[in-house]
This record gives structure tokens, sequence and C-alpha cells, in this order.
């Protein structure tokens, strides 16, 4: 089974393909284009993530849903805040600070992503809901894992 990519770079570009060669801990990934199907290699720092999609097109109008307390994912309760202020909510059951990256599962089961993997170099901040009622000053108990403790 091909797995279709959406790869996001940290400039902002955008490459559509399938998944030649990956492997969690590894440099570099190969994707083929979907459109040429010519082969790109990349390293995985110039990466912000790769989406693992249903399909390349997604639904445009669809807004994911941001939301713990209506959803039974498993694994950590994980928001991701990227280096451009974008937000993913979702689920990880391996968090490695000293990993390049980390899966993450949509907390929207509507979603067009079926996972996400995260490269902790183009992450602002990660965040643990620790458990549901609980409340601080932003109003959720969470454990914070910024860019700067990932590098330590």
């Amino acid at each position: 089974m091909m797995n279709k990519v959406v790869v996001r770079f940290r400039d902002g570009r955008l490459l559509k393909g399938t998944l030649v060669n990956f492997r969690q801990g590894n440099d570099t990934v190969n994707v083929a284009d979907a459109r040429t199907g010519m082969v790109h290699v990349f390293r995985l720092n110039e990466c912000k993530a790769l989406f693992f999609v249903r399909d390349f097109h997604g639904e445009p109008t669809h807004r994911e849903l941001k939301d713990f307390e209506h959803n039974l994912g498993y694994g950590r309760k994980t928001v991701v805040r990227f280096e451009d202020d974008e937000e993913l909510w979702g689920y990880t059951q391996g968090f490695d600070k000293n990993r390049p990256g980390f899966f993450l599962f949509p907390v929207d089961p509507n979603s067009n992503n079926q996972r996400i993997y995260v490269v902790h170099a183009a992450t602002k901040e990660v965040r643990f809901v620790l458990r549901p009622g609980a409340t601080n000053n932003e109003g959720t108990a969470t454990e914070a894992v910024t860019r700067q403790a990932i590098a330590r």
C-alpha cells in the first residue's frame, strides 16, 4: 500500500506524493511526486511535517476539530504549535524529544489527515494536556515542551 503524503516544508513549499522511503530516526525522506513520479530526496529538518492523507484534495471547507472533550483517541493528548503559529491537536504514543520528530494522530475523526509526522525542529511548542477538568491560568492543565527544551 502506498502512503499518500503532503510534505509541508519550513520555507512554505508543498509537495504531494507517495512515500518511497521513510523511517523514524533517519535524516532523509524520499517522496515520489504525485504529478511527475519523480523521486525527491530531502533532509527531514527542511520539513515542517509529513501529512499522511486520505486523498490529495481533502475538503477545503472542513474546519479541523480542536477539542479533546468529545473524542476518545488513544495516547497523550497533544497540542503542537509550529514556528508559523499553526496549531495541530491530536494524540501521540511515541513522543521522544531526542528523536527528530513524532507521530500525531488528529483529534478530528473527519480529518483528511490519517496521521502526521511532526518534525521537532519546526515546532515552537508541544503541549500535553494532563487531565480533563484541571485548570491553570490558561484554562487547562498542560505540560509544555518548548523548542529550547527539545534542543537540549
